[in-house]
């Protein structure tokens, strides 16, 4: 589904957590040659099967360059409300030719 638009802001800090998005409030900034994106604020109205949310929930991502065609994507889910402990998953992404 590719009709939710997030913006990231590479400044600044977080909204306070009285007006929660459904794609939360992200603030990202680079480390090294890592884009790391922290976002806070979800709507806990979007719990459903596949993921539980809280209004705790907290996610991580780290973005860079795998190889010329892909990049890898590490996501960091801190949710203890919902689960007992902060989990991670990866995946590649693959990066769109310039043309």
């Amino acid at each position: 589904m590719n009709h939710d638009v997030r913006i990231i802001k590479l400044s600044g800090n977080h909204n306070n957590n009285d007006f929660n998005s459904w794609v939360g409030d992200s603030i990202g900034f680079w480390k090294d040659d890592t884009l790391v994106v922290h976002t806070v604020n979800f709507r806990p109205e979007q719990s459903n099967f596949l993921m539980a949310i809280s209004a705790q929930l907290e996610i991580t991502k780290r973005f860079n360059r795998a190889t010329d065609t892909e990049a890898l994507c590490r996501c960091t889910s801190n949710n203890t409300p919902a689960y007992t402990h902060a989990f991670k998953v990866e995946r590649t992404i693959a990066l769109r030719k310039l043309d």
